[in-house]
């Protein structure tokens, strides 16, 4: 069953899996989420799919990504919070959340 669905603005690509991650309070999960803004000029759209092609002479610094954070309990409000990420990232990121805790 589908609880919620957050769709990302057009131009934008999710380049990782969705990590998630338990809420401090202990109720609850948040999903990240890294997402890549590609220039209209820059991309290559295959249908149905979120892969992107660079053309030669598109410029790397004109992309854009950025860190999502939805509420697990609500993904359909949207973001709860997003955090620019200083350079690009590429489609392909595998994530996996490790608890502070167990770093130590």
């Amino acid at each position: 069953d589908v609880i919620g669905r957050y769709m990302l603005p057009a131009g934008w690509h999710y380049v990782s899996e969705p990590t998630v991650v338990s809420k401090t309070s202990g109720n609850g999960h948040y999903v990240l989420l890294i997402a890549t803004e590609v220039p209209e000029e820059g991309r290559s759209d295959y249908v149905g799919t979120a892969e992107f092609a660079l053309n030669e002479n598109e410029e790397k610094q004109n992309m854009k990504s950025q860190l999502i954070v939805l509420d697990g309990d609500n993904i359909s409000q949207g973001p709860v919070c997003t955090v620019q990420l200083p350079s690009h990232m590429n489609y392909g990121l595998h994530s996996l959340f490790v608890p502070w805790d167990c770093l130590k």
